[in-house]
């Protein structure tokens, strides 16, 4: 007769209650409650010593367990990991935002950015044979002026709509954001410009033909890519003192579409 057995080993490490480090401490989060959630195959997640971590320790997290916590936004998310990646979730809602490698990468590091959705909001990261070193919470700039790098009180706005500050962990940082209601006028942005430069900005829309125009002078530029929902521009500033508005014109109260959304 032969036998054929299966068997499944459950390995848990036997660290003491002095060897570990509270989550907070480890995750560099002081005051923050964080709770977890084990896997029947893997150890809770657990807090460690580790020379290699800003900290001085990180979080161990094996596959399939989770640790929680709850956050506020609009603002940026700063995960530091080592191993796979964190998944993240808010109030069950999976996020797709991608981690982004330190240059260099140390010991195999990586950053990972995320934008924290408005309003309080219930944080999961879910874990996958993970360590993290730190999680950090990155508040907004005060100004318009600040979230786009620009020297304050160089912007004015106008228009029905207004512009607001919103992360963008595309790019790592703020950036301005507004809301083109159907039938409103339209809403501007304007800055000064002193030539010969290069104006640089990164935008993105909800919808193709998004009504997003740039002006220099007050003659409308082609720059803008109509087939597009998002990209990286660059306008030419001849020599001497410039204005280059940024024009958000919203759909017409007749068009059916939402509002559009520029940044």
């Amino acid at each position: 007769m032969k036998w054929l057995v299966f068997m499944v080993v459950v390995m848990k490490c036997g660290l003491t209650a002095a060897e570990t480090v509270p989550l907070a401490t480890a995750l560099d989060t002081p005051g923050r409650e964080w709770s977890v959630t084990a896997n029947q195959y893997s150890v809770s997640p657990y807090g460690i010593p580790d020379a290699g971590a800003i900290g001085g320790s990180l979080v161990v997290m094996g596959y399939g367990t989770e640790i929680h916590t709850v956050v506020s936004g609009p603002r940026l998310m700063k995960i530091r990991y080592r191993g796979q990646a964190p998944m993240v979730f808010f109030d069950g809602n999976y996020s797709s935002d991608a981690g982004h490698p330190l240059d260099p990468a140390p010991a195999g590091w990586f950053d990972g950015i995320w934008s924290l959705p408005t309003g309080e909001t219930s944080l999961t990261l879910w874990g996958a044979i993970t360590e993290i070193d730190r999680v950090e919470f990155i508040a907004p700039p005060v100004t318009l002026a600040a979230a786009l790098g620009l020297a304050e009180g160089s912007i004015s706005t106008g228009g029905a709509d207004p512009w607001t500050i919103a992360p963008y962990a595309e790019l790592s940082g703020y950036g301005a954001r507004i809301e083109a209601f159907r039938g409103h006028a339209d809403s501007s942005l304007e800055m000064p410009a002193q030539g010969p430069a290069e104006v640089i900005f990164y935008w993105k829309a909800e919808n193709y033909n998004n009504g997003l125009a740039v002006l220099v002078d007050g003659k409308k530029t082609d720059v803008m890519d109509g087939s597009a929902t998002s990209g990286r521009t660059m306008i030419e500033i001849p020599a001497g003192p410039h204005t280059v508005r940024w024009v958000a014109r919203p759909p017409k109260a007749s068009d059916p579409w939402t509002p559009s959304r520029h940044c």
